[in-house]
């Protein structure tokens, strides 16, 4: 159920990227203008982009798509038109700048304004290939830029490299960290002299700390990682909230969670798990309005029991407050001996 509060901050959301758009389109049209007026001449630039970076403080990206698509708009005004109708934002116009022409320009107009970003980069290269060398590139004093092409099958299995390391580290990680890590990773397993000196290591197991008084403890069996295996095959790795028919479309920081809670006798079966993203496992424990996925108890407005992390809280025999230990394994309340 979508409250009123949130249903207005949407209203309010689709008016401000109706007026963006008609500012693109209408800064498209004043740069036109700038351009065969010569303007910036008169107040000292060299170029159309030295005056928008310049004068009218854009960043270099923006006026480079700007400068870019405004030129090619005054052969091909659908463009403009486009933009401003919301059918083709500013990058995929500039993307198509390089290819599109008065005779092609209904064809290139549709594959922008339905193919994605990736889609349609690979159907201008296919129009107009380009060709990439490996390089290297010192850039400071201690970092370079790689320069090489690669495949989709290459990007893809990278992409999701990095939504896993981003799902374990619990913050974004960049292509570079999680390259990084699978040049690791395949280094620990491959290179003879890794394994050799692992070989040469004692792993040493720590003891057990035995501590006085009372220790209450309820401990919360741990998910077998078949069920594991089960519970993301079947979810395909995605966030399962979904709201009036729409899913969330997020595969990062993706979390298990109980649908009973393991508090109330929730058990660890496949029917009573579902795998949530992070943000959508704290709102369902904290102020999600519609809890579908839910035990019915929590349908009524009663507190959680669980904490952010779907840890459950326990309160000790005595009745002090409840706590939560930062094992995942287990959860101590502990009662001093009382004398």
């Amino acid at each position: 159920m979508i409250t009123s509060q949130q249903k207005a901050i949407h209203e309010r959301a689709l008016l401000l990227s109706q007026n963006f758009r008609k500012l693109e389109s209408d800064l498209l049209s004043i740069l036109q203008e700038v351009d065969r007026e010569k303007v910036y001449l008169a107040f000292g630039f060299p170029s159309l982009f030295e005056y928008a970076k310049t004068a009218l403080l854009l960043s270099d990206s923006n006026s480079y798509l700007l400068m870019s698509v405004a030129r090619k708009a005054v052969q091909i005004p659908e463009l403009k038109k486009e933009i401003l109708l919301g059918n083709l934002s500013l990058s995929k116009a500039a993307r198509i700048v390089s290819v599109i022409t008065t005779e092609n320009k209904d064809e290139w107009i549709r594959k922008a304004s339905h193919l994605s970003k990736r889609e349609l980069e690979r159907e201008v290269v296919k129009e107009k290939p380009e060709e990439v060398r490996e390089s290297t590139r010192q850039v400071s004093e201690d970092r370079l830029c790689l320069k090489l092409g690669i495949s989709d099958a290459f990007l893809s299995k990278l992409k999701r490299v990095q939504t896993l390391l981003s799902s374990s580290e619990r913050k974004p990680v960049s292509m570079e960290e999680a390259l990084d890590a699978s040049l690791d990773l395949y280094l620990e397993r491959k290179d003879p002299v890794v394994k050799a000196d692992r070989a040469e290591k004692k792993v040493l197991c720590p003891g057990k700390v035995k501590t006085g008084g009372m220790v209450h403890v309820m401990k919360r069996e741990p998910l077998k990682a078949s069920l594991k295996h089960q519970v993301f095959q079947r979810d395909r790795g995605q966030c399962g909230y979904t709201v009036h028919g729409r899913k969330c479309s997020s595969s990062a920081f993706v979390e298990i969670h109980h649908k009973i809670p393991v508090a109330s006798g929730g058990q660890n079966q496949i029917e009573n798990l579902i795998t949530l993203c992070s943000a959508h496992h704290r709102y369902y424990h904290t102020q999600a309005p519609h809890r579908s996925f839910l035990a019915p108890q929590f349908k009524t407005g009663n507190r959680c029991l669980h904490s952010s992390d779907c840890r459950p809280r326990f309160s000790p025999p005595d009745g002090t407050p409840p706590t939560t230990n930062a094992d995942p394994k287990a959860n101590v309340a502990v009662r001093k001996r009382t004398v």
